[in-house]
């Protein structure tokens, strides 16, 4: 049995096809691609462009699981910040292939999770293990081109996994200079979402307060460098690189507004079973991660502060996690 799986998300969209080689050996991986979403007019042309490459020529896989960043409803799926809809039924007429299942990107990220080896995570915060004995809920959530979020809950016999679109509510400051930031994006944005913060884009979007509040200025070595390269990631080196004191200060900004929506998160569904942070930013900014700013916003809940110092958090350092859950959902079906 060949599977076609997918993680789809704003910026790539990242391909594989695998063999099932039976239970004591799981899936091969026959071969990998990356495709730059914003290069297409949807999944379906990245798809037969897939299938069409070397190696690809042959029958049509038997199924195709693909993990899309945004809710998906009864075979039908939209990408929050691309603007896509991806139909299973399109795809199958498409592609040839017979059976196609959609799923949230943070859906798979969340059936690898059981999977995955220590080595896959890193530590922010060690917590305690429930003295209950019972299996509590573990919550995902993750900055990328969006904010991502899921919930594992044990239903008896296994981790379920359930969908959140929780990025996408509405950003609470907890600070003075937040409360500014949450006006200035007032006058650019009808709506102030966490992901308008929490995200590649917040990030830039942190960035620009800073410098349109007068509150910091742009060096003209940043300036120059945003029109070589995506302007988050310019950000995030050189504040990283501790060449520009005005990305330093966005990224810190950015962060703890990240630890302070993990914490809500945490509070939310009593995530006792751990916080795991997911998405392409953690990884690459694990060190800053670990610097303070992200866990003293976590644990900044007042009396509920001590129910927090409970909970682990850890960032997944795995960043196939989510096709390595598209293809655990391809195994099951």
């Amino acid at each position: 049995m060949r599977a076609l799986v997918g993680d789809v998300g704003g910026t790539n969209a990242r391909l594989a096809l695998a063999e099932w080689k039976g239970k004591a050996e799981g899936w091969t991986v026959l071969r990998e691609r990356h495709f730059p979403s914003g290069n297409y007019a949807g999944l379906t042309p990245i798809l037969r462009e897939f299938l069409a490459g070397p190696g690809g020529g042959g029958a049509a896989p038997d199924k195709a699981v693909l993990a899309v960043a945004g809710p998906v409803d009864l075979g039908r799926g939209r990408l929050s910040n691309r603007g896509w809809i991806v139909d299973s039924e399109e795809i199958a007429r498409e592609t040839g292939i017979p059976r196609v299942r959609l799923l949230n990107d943070f859906s798979a990220v969340g059936h690898a999770l059981p999977t995955l080896p220590p080595s896959s995570f890193t530590v922010l915060h060690e917590g305690a293990a429930s003295s209950s004995g019972e299996r509590p809920p573990i919550a995902i959530i993750g900055a990328g081109t969006g904010l991502g979020q899921g919930l594992l809950l044990w239903n008896g016999n296994r981790y379920v996994v359930h969908p959140s679109e929780g990025g996408h509510a509405e950003f609470a400051p907890r600070t003075p200079q937040e409360c500014r930031l949450l006006e200035h994006l007032w006058t650019r944005m009808p709506r102030v979402s966490w992901e308008g913060v929490v995200s590649g884009p917040g990030l830039v979007n942190v960035y620009r307060f800073l410098v349109e509040s007068g509150s910091m200025n742009e060096s003209p070595e940043t300036r120059r460098a945003f029109e070589a390269g995506e302007p988050s990631r310019v950000i995030s080196a050189r504040a990283l690189e501790g060449a520009d004191d005005t990305c330093v200060e966005a990224l810190d900004l950015f962060i703890s507004a990240y630890g302070s929506q993990a914490g809500n998160l945490a509070l939310t569904t009593r995530a006792e079973g751990g916080v795991f942070l997911a998405g392409g930013i953690a990884p690459a900014i694990v060190d800053r991660l670990r610097a303070g700013g992200f866990m003293k916003a976590f644990l900044d809940k007042g009396p509920l502060s001590d129910l927090l110092e409970r909970i682990p958090v850890r960032v997944i350092l795995d960043t196939r996690s989510g096709l390595r859950g598209a293809l655990e959902v391809a195994a099951r079906d």
